[in-house]
């Protein structure tokens, strides 16, 4: 259940925001909801698959950390660096054979 779920999203070469951001918008399917009983996707949910989950079995507080972190090295580079999403300056596609 959404208690016992840790999202990972193990990118190493590409940013995981879409990744977050898909998640973030999926709901569960009302076909799986109601004719195989399978959870809606809550914001709660979602919340605790994210980092609550995580949070609690490290023994975190969630509001600590996110206070923790408001004004960290990250937090200063984000609010430092043009609007946009962090991967709006990389090339949509590699360039290959010289081609651009």
């Amino acid at each position: 259940g959404e208690d016992r779920i840790l999202w990972a999203a193990g990118a190493m070469i590409v940013h995981p925001q879409p990744v977050l951001d898909a998640f973030l918008a999926f709901e569960m399917p009302d076909d799986l909801v109601e004719g195989y009983g399978f959870p809606p996707l809550t914001d709660v949910a979602k919340r605790k698959l994210l980092g609550e989950n995580y949070c609690r079995l490290h023994g975190l507080d969630v509001e600590e950390v996110k206070a923790n972190i408001a004004d960290d090295e990250w937090a200063r580079k984000r609010s430092a660096s043009p609007p946009g999403e962090p991967w709006a300056t990389v090339r949509a596609r590699p360039v290959v054979g010289g081609e651009a």
